[in-house]
C-alpha cells in the first residue's frame, strides 16, 4: 500500500506516519509512506498512482512560499483526474480552516465520493 501524506508539520507527519506503521493496515502488503510538505510535491507525488492519501487542509503551495492557505482544493482537483482514484481523508488540527469560507468544498467533496472523511488533528492515540 502507497500512502501519500500531505502535511507540513513534521510533528504531525510523524504522529501519522507512527500510528500508519503501529496500524500495520492489516492486509500484509507492504506499505510506503510519502511525505509533501507543500503542494507542488503533492501535485508531483500523485503523477503515480497512491492508495491512500490523508490530506491537511491548509499547507504551503511550495516551500519557497512560506505562510499556509487552504491548498487541499488543488490536490483534491489532482485526484479528481485519477484513475484509479486513492482513498482520501483530510485531516487538519487548524480552526482556521474550518472557518475559511472555502472549507464548505470539503463537505461537496464527501458528497461526490471524493473524500471519506474528515480527522482531527492530532490524531487519537492507538
Amino acid at each position: 500500500m502507497k500512502v501519500l501524506i500531505v502535511e507540513d508539520d513534521t510533528s504531525d507527519f510523524n504522529e501519522i506516519a507512527s500510528a500508519l506503521s503501529t496500524l500495520g493496515f492489516g492486509d500484509g502488503r507492504p506499505h510506503t509512506i510519502i511525505r509533501a510538505s507543500a503542494l507542488d510535491k503533492a501535485v508531483a507525488e500523485l503523477q503515480e498512482s497512491v492508495d491512500l492519501v490523508l490530506l491537511d487542509a491548509m499547507f504551503p503551495e511550495s516551500l519557497d512560499s512560506p505562510g499556509t492557505a487552504f491548498s487541499a482544493p488543488k490536490v483534491i482537483d489532482q485526484i479528481r483526474r485519477m484513475s484509479p482514484r486513492p482513498m482520501v481523508l483530510v485531516v487538519t488540527g487548524n480552526e482556521k480552516a474550518t472557518e475559511c469560507s472555502n472549507f464548505s468544498e470539503v463537505e461537496r467533496w464527501m458528497d461526490e465520493g471524493l473524500v471519506a472523511d474528515v480527522l482531527p488533528a492530532p490524531l487519537p492515540k492507538v
